[in-house]
């Protein structure tokens, strides 16, 4: 299940990356195509939102007594501040 839940992440990370260059040479356009194209990109957006969210619970779920993540890893990211001073767990 780990290696699963790190792949799809994985995916999702290329994902995001390949639509947003995506929308920013088509989604400027006015044609039809376009009118087709936003919920069909809403749609998507709205899977991975659903993958994101089911990759944290997770790895945020204890397993004898443990969670999925690494503990190294784990504290390393609870403790990251974000830009607006929060720590990078209480963005979640």
């Amino acid at each position: 299940m780990f290696g699963s839940t790190v792949e799809s992440l994985e995916v999702v990370s290329h994902l995001i990356t390949r639509y947003a260059i995506f929308e920013d040479v088509h989604m400027h356009r006015n044609t039809a195509a376009t009118t087709e194209l936003e919920p069909a990109l809403t749609g998507l957006y709205a899977k991975i939102l659903i993958v994101l969210a089911k990759a944290k619970r997770y790895f945020q779920t204890p397993t004898a007594g443990e969670s999925h993540a690494p503990k190294s890893n784990h504290h390393r990211l609870a403790n990251l501040s974000s830009a607006n001073g929060k720590k990078w767990a209480e963005c979640f």
